[in-house]
């Protein structure tokens, strides 16, 4: 055979498997748009029914849900300090007669000694007579133990609802004892 003859054969021979590469290209880069559309419209249809789900609070929207949190625990006259100069304190509450002056920590690590003596120091500026740590993470075992001489009551693991998933577990409030 010639030359032009074999190439032609070879050609011939090849072409098929050549359309089905790209057959399968073009295929699998419409599925995926198709899939990249739907994932998109379900992740905007989610965020409307739900909120947003990845999206983290900030500060402020923490110290908002702390204080609906002490409200729903039978703290009453809860207010939100300014957000500037507040010496140390988020929130001032009174139960039980008590006047407690609140610092909130929206922390993704654990809480330190820091948190506790900006709440001693907010609690006798404000003229309190208690004062309380609330995060959504836990605290160090100093901290623990620095609440405890100071008489400062610890709150871990509050989560607002739409946070509150971690690892398909429910994390659940608790109130540490002294």
């Amino acid at each position: 055979m010639k030359r032009k003859q074999q190439s032609f054969l070879v050609t011939l021979i090849c072409l098929p498997f050549y359309c089905i590469k790209y057959l399968i290209i073009a295929i699998y880069h419409v599925v995926r748009f198709v899939f990249l559309i739907l994932f998109k419209i379900l992740r905007r249809l989610g965020r409307f029914l739900f909120g947003d789900f990845n999206r983290e609070m900030t500060g402020y929207e923490y110290e908002e849900f702390a204080a609906s949190y002490l409200r729903s625990h039978g703290y009453r006259k809860v207010k939100i300090t300014k957000a500037s100069g507040d010496f140390g304190v988020d929130i001032i509450a009174h139960k039980h007669w008590k006047k407690y002056a609140v610092q909130c920590k929206y922390y993704s690590r654990t809480v330190g000694n820091a948190a506790i003596q900006e709440a001693v120091a907010g609690k006798a500026y404000y003229g309190c007579n208690a004062a309380m740590v609330i995060t959504n993470s836990t605290f160090t075992r100093p901290a623990k133990e620095l609440a405890h001489v100071n008489d400062v009551q610890l709150i871990e693991n509050v989560f607002p609802h739409r946070f509150s998933f971690k690892k398909d577990e429910l994390l659940e409030e608790e109130i540490l004892p002294l």
